[in-house]
Formats: structure tokens, sequence, C-alpha cells
């Protein structure tokens, strides 16, 4: 895993030097740079195949290609055997040298070929031309901007301030569309006239013009609606296996990021059927009870004989973490999850280079409580009106609860949801309602639900598989892959998910979405298929979160930086918020009126990026 930046037009060495330092936690082990006339590659190197000779921007035998490369490749070895027997000779191990070869061999049809997690720039010289790719579900990052006549690339926005013709302005735009979303969602970025290159795309720039062109997208049409249960976990058997053995191949030490959830724990029971030795696991404890998952994989560990690490959290040192996120990300996410995520990836890090996870399960096997909310829902848009307000406003007459996802917490999210199905998953899942927005932002421009006017539902069949649609293509890439990779990367930790394998999400979403939700039963396959593999408590288990009591820490740990951030005087130096909403937000939190604690988090990413980057 790596990091990589570049640029065509003006700049010097010395300029792609600094872009690709600003990296270097991406890539601890080395760092490398090309520079042809208007052109300049550089990467920052985490060495995990092929140690002694993988350095990069690697070369083509021929010298007409370069290529700067973040990710793994987890199909090299049979691509490499496959363009040795159409006649190419290669000089490394490393699957970067296959992306050349293919790329030769293919042109910019190379992704299609490609199994695994990647983001690369690859200059070919004969048609001056930049080609640029990110890998199908967006695991890795990849930005890029043009301005006066300059392209510049980079896995990470920081990159792009190191170049002395870009010109750093705010997306006020997206900066309203974040406290909606909770991350800026794609293809926009929190600077102005940058982009994210969609997950599952490929970007030409050449003669001064950008083409972007899709080669892969989420498929919900169902095409396995006849297949028996079985037959569908027989399949799904073969898929995972062959995506964790993929995942399993490293010249590094490799362990397992492990929660006691079912998703976790059915990785680590595949790691531990193929691996030769006892796998490591790695989970943390916390000591409020109602967050805390510790005992679940302690007794998951101990049923497939891992050999386990249990990290405590230091309730201090996540306290103080929460100043240093908004320089990690680039651009404000607010997820409490990054808080308990960058704690484990960094005492991962210790004792191995690369983590497997559980990414994805939600996703793919309509994991989230949502998803059983959305059937509700039909029942609810049926109600008389008056009916609805009378619930709204015994709902909001519960007392409040500072406790994880309380009754009361659910039931206040679910009574304000939105008529449009992405935008009322969004509402469920966020801080800020609609309702809220218009308190909250001093000024409204533009339109805060431009990312799903159009929403494209990929051929799902029923409101499950449509609400999928949305969590594939916007929240699992843009906020929790995107905190994922920050959070691990700045720990020079590599992470990889088998679930995000292509082959198995391509298979899962062809299943009809009884198989995945049954009643009120999600994960449905997913449980039948563990079933007698871990212990039952595991596999029916409900979904646990991955976060901290914000609402809490807001009122002890955090409440001096809450004051001093959010002032009147920080605030309205932004210009972007109203002062007398946020502070009767922090007001009820403290007089526990209302758990407004994830409101008070998204304000706080929002003003601590604000306050690094433009103050």
């Amino acid at each position: 895993m790596c990091g990589i930046a570049g640029f065509v037009g003006n700049g010097t060495r010395e300029d792609i030097e600094r872009m690709t330092d600003s990296l270097r936690y991406r890539g601890p082990d080395a760092s490398g740079f090309f520079v042809d006339g208007q052109v300049a590659l550089g990467h920052r190197r985490l060495s995990i195949i092929d140690l002694k000779s993988g350095a990069q921007p690697m070369r083509s035998a021929d010298d007409n290609f370069v290529i700067t490369f973040n990710g793994e490749i987890y199909n090299f070895k049979e691509l490499r055997l496959s363009l040795q027997d159409k006649g190419y000779e290669f000089l490394t191990e490393s699957d970067t040298e296959v992306i050349l070869a293919a790329y030769k061999e293919y042109g910019t049809g190379v992704v299609e070929h490609l199994n695994g997690m990647f983001a690369f720039a690859l200059w070919d010289k004969q048609r001056s031309r930049l080609l640029m790719a990110r890998d199908r579900l967006g695991q890795k990052p990849l930005y890029y901007s043009l301005q006066n006549g300059n392209f510049i690339f980079a896995s990470e926005l920081k990159a792009f301030l190191q170049h002395p013709s870009f010109e750093k302005r705010l997306n006020r735009n997206a900066a309203q569309q974040y406290f909606l979303y909770e991350y800026i969602p794609s293809p926009q970025t929190i600077f102005d006239g940058v982009f994210k290159l969609e997950p599952g795309h490929t970007l030409v720039y050449a003669d001064g013009a950008i083409q972007t062109k899709q080669y892969w997208d989420v498929d919900l049409r169902n095409t396995n609606s006849e297949v028996s249960l079985d037959q569908a976990k027989a399949e799904l058997d073969k898929h995972l296996a062959d995506a964790v053995k993929r995942r399993m191949i490293a010249d590094v030490p490799l362990g397992l990021f492990l929660s006691g959830g079912l998703d976790s724990s059915a990785i680590a029971w595949y790691a531990a059927k193929v691996s030769n030795t006892r796998i490591k696991t790695f989970s943390v404890a916390f000591s409020e009870a109602s967050f805390d998952e510790s005992a679940y994989a302690r007794k998951v560990a101990q049923h497939i004989d891992a050999d386990h690490r249990e990290l405590h959290m230091n309730m201090d040192e996540i306290a103080q973490l929460v100043k240093k996120l908004p320089e990690i990300f680039d651009e404000p996410i607010a997820d409490g999850g990054a808080l308990p995520q960058y704690v484990l990836a960094n005492k991962t890090r210790e004792h191995v280079t690369v983590a497997l996870s559980g990414d994805a399960g939600d996703e793919l096997f309509y994991g989230y409580q949502t998803f059983v909310a959305e059937r509700y829902y039909q029942v609810w848009k049926r109600l008389p009106k008056f009916v609805q307000s009378i619930c709204r406003w015994l709902v909001n007459k519960l007392p409040t609860s500072f406790k994880y996802l309380s009754f009361d917490y659910k039931a206040k999210q679910f009574v304000r949801a939105h008529v449009q199905l992405p935008l009322r998953h969004q509402g469920w899942l966020g801080a800020f309602s609609f309702e809220d927005m218009i308190k909250l932002l001093k000024e409204p421009i533009g339109d805060l639900t431009e990312p799903v006017e159009s929403f494209d539902y990929k051929g799902a069949q029923g409101h499950s598989d449509e609400a999928a649609a949305f969590y594939q293509q916007m929240y699992m890439p843009q906020k929790v892959l995107a905190m994922v990779d920050r959070t691990s990367m700045q720990n020079s930790l590599e992470v990889r998910s088998p679930f995000l394998d292509h082959v198995v999400v391509d298979y899962v979403n062809s299943l009809p979405s009884k198989y995945k939700l049954l009643g009120k039963k999600d994960k449905y396959i997913l449980r039948e298929l563990m079933h007698n593999r871990l212990p039952q408590e595991i596999v029916e288990r409900p979904k646990k979160g991955f976060t901290v009591p914000m609402g809490l820490w807001a009122n002890t740990h955090w409440n001096t930086l809450v004051h001093d951030v959010l002032s009147c005087e920080n605030i309205e130096r932004a210009g972007l918020l109203n002062y007398s909403y946020v502070e009767q937000l922090i007001s009820d939190n403290e007089s526990k009126k209302v758990n407004n604690g994830r409101k008070i988090y998204a304000l706080l990413m929002w003003q601590l990026w604000y306050n690094h980057y433009f103050a």
C-alpha cells in the first residue's frame, strides 16, 4: 500500500518531492520520482510484496510506460502467467510490473483484468497521455484537479497544497452538503476545483482534456433469482474462501481485525481454515459497557484458536485524538467510529503490516438496522397523516438516553423519514435532518439533495435492493471506506476486506433479497453459511456499531474543546453556520434534554477542519 502524486504541466522536481513527502506515512519504506519535461510522478512505498525489487515509479521494459501505483492486485500471479504465455518477460515479482505489461496488451481495458484494490496513474510516452484508474468499490482514493493548465493528482488532498499552482478555495456547496451526509458526496471535494475519481472509473488526460469512463458498476438485477438457498450457500462459500485466500498473500506479517460481530468473525474463520499457522487477531475494549464487544471477540478467537490481542481504549488518548482527525482526513467526515478505528490500526501496526477486515458485510447482506426500518416504513407511509403526527409527538416525548442506539434514539430517527428512499436512509443515518439544516445554515446555497436527485437503483428489485444500491454506491465508498483508508494508512497499515472482492460483490448482488433479509433477520444467507462454524451466540448476534459515546463525551472529555472550538468567534469567521443554533445544541446536550452528541461531533469535525486549513 502506498501514496501517489503527480502532475502534467508546470512544476519542478522539488514540487513533486514535496507533494509526495506529504504522504510519507502512507509509504514509510521508500520514495521514488519520475520527472520528464512537464510530467512528474511520485511514490511513497509501504512494502508488502516483492520487498527487494518493487520500487516505484516503475518503468516498462521498453521504457514507453511509467506507473505510480497504490494498492494490491490479488490475481497478479494468474495474470502474469497469461501474459507470459503471450511472450511477455518479467524482471520482478511485483504486481506493479504486471499492470504495466497488461496495459501494453490491453490498453485502457487493463482495469477489467485486475482483481484488487487500486489507484494508479500510468504515463504513456508514446501517446502523450496519462491514464488513471480506481478500483471497482472505491477502496483506494484518488483525487485530481485541472487548474491553470496544470493537471494534478494525488492519493490525498493535502498533496495538492504542495504544488505552487494550486489555488486553495473552499467549496461552500460541498461544505453545506457535508452536514446532511456527514461526508462530501462524490465527485465533489471540500476544495473547489478538485474532484474524486469515482469508483469503477478510469480517467484519461491528454491534450489538455479530461475524459472519464465507467468500467464497472453495481448490478442489483437479481440474475440468480431462481437459485436455491443451498446452491447459493455453496457458491458463496467458494467465493468467500477464494477471496480470503487471495488476501492472505504477503511478504510481511498479517493479522485480522476481530470485533466479535458476524462479518469479521466469518472472515477470521475462513482465514484460520486456510492458514498454515495460528492467525493473529486484534480487537479493542471499551470501558463503556454498551459500546464494548471484546468478550465476543475473545469467544471467537478461542473458538478458531487464534493468537488474540485485546487492545484497551485509553479514553484520554481517544479524547485528544479528535483534534487530529480533520488533518488526517483532509476533508470533514463525521463518524465517531474513526476514533476506535484509528486506535485499533495504530496498535495493530505494532504487530503486523497487513490486516484483514469484515468491511462491506453490512452493505452486501443488508445488515444495517435501516434495512428493517425500510420495511416498517412501507407500513408507516400508509398510515393517515394525523396518526403519523400523533406518533411523532409521542416519540419526541420519550426520555433521552445517552446509551448506544437506545430505543428513543432509533424511534426519533425513524419518525423523521423522508419520502425519497436515498434521502430517507441518509436521514436515518445522519445527525442533521432537513429541518435541522434550515436552522443550521446561515445562507443556504446550491441544492443539498443534488447528489441523490437522479439516483440510479441499478436494476434493484424492491425496496431492500434499492436501499442496498444507496449503501454500496454512496455510504460505503464515500464514508466507510474513506475512513478505513485514512485511519489505517495514517498508521502505515494495509487493510484488506474479502467482502469487497468484486466477484463476491457481483454474486451476492445477483441473489434475491430474501436471501439477505428474511423478515427481520438480516444477513440471512451469511448466518446460515456460518451456522455450526461459529458459536451460535455469534451467528445470531445483531449488528453492533463501532463508535464512542459522543453525547456523554461532549459533556465530559470534550467539553472544554467543544466550547473553545465552537465559539461564536470561530463559527462567525467561517461564515457558514448560525451560532445561536449551535449554542442551543450544546446547551441542550449539557442539560441532557437531548442527546446531541452526533450533531456536536459533526460540528467539531467541520470547525476543526476549517481552523486547520483556513484560519
